[in-house]
């Protein structure tokens, strides 16, 4: 059965839009970035923040204090937790580089990646525009989130094959919600 292009790229901005309009979108998390969050929500996974923070030590200049991150995790409707295998098929690393397997292409990461309609090469596209997105100085936690986001996207529509009238109206719902956060952080 052919794929439908617009219906897939309907949905999956719709998850992303959730995930961003609930703070559960995250970078440098299996669990809660842009291809976490779609497979999270084609499998009927809830994603949970922890309180408390991973921590990511790297020898990569110019990263060598450790990184602190909130810890997202997966559980699944019986209350179990799930690990993130996708990410042992493809992952991106903090100096812009990404690492691709495809001999792990199997099993569970299989399992989890093809649930989300896209293949694996085209999740890892997307996943490499959300992920090297740099944050600069003036950034905001939700500039990075955001710029990373709407790269993510523009990656996916090109992927689809998406109109450029409906790609510039899936992200204006992500815009307005960046704008209206950027307000309140202004306001005296």
């Amino acid at each position: 059965m052919a794929r439908d292009n617009v219906k897939l790229f309907s949905e999956s901005v719709d998850v992303l839009k959730e995930a961003y309009f609930d703070d559960i979108l995250e970078h440098w998390s299996c669990t809660a970035c842009l291809v976490g969050n779609l497979i999270a929500n084609r499998l009927d996974l809830k994603i949970a923040r922890d309180n408390e923070w991973m921590t990511m030590k790297t020898d990569y200049e110019p990263f060598i204090l450790p990184i602190h991150l909130p810890k997202y995790y997966w559980i699944s409707e019986n209350g179990e937790t799930v690990k993130a295998q996708w990410n042992h098929v493809f992952n991106s690393d903090m100096l812009d580089v990404q690492h691709r397997h495809p001999e792990y292409y199997r099993g569970e990461a299989k399992r989890q990646l093809d649930a989300t309609g896209f293949t694996w090469q085209e999740l890892a596209e997307m996943e490499f525009a959300f992920e090297s997105t740099k944050k600069l100085k003036t950034d905001t936690d939700d500039d990075y989130m955001f710029n990373g986001l709407m790269r993510g996207i523009e990656k996916m529509a090109d992927i689809l094959n998406i109109d450029l009238n409906a790609k510039e109206q899936a992200k204006r719902p992500f815009a307005m919600k960046h704008k209206s956060r950027k307000e309140l952080r202004n306001q005296p």
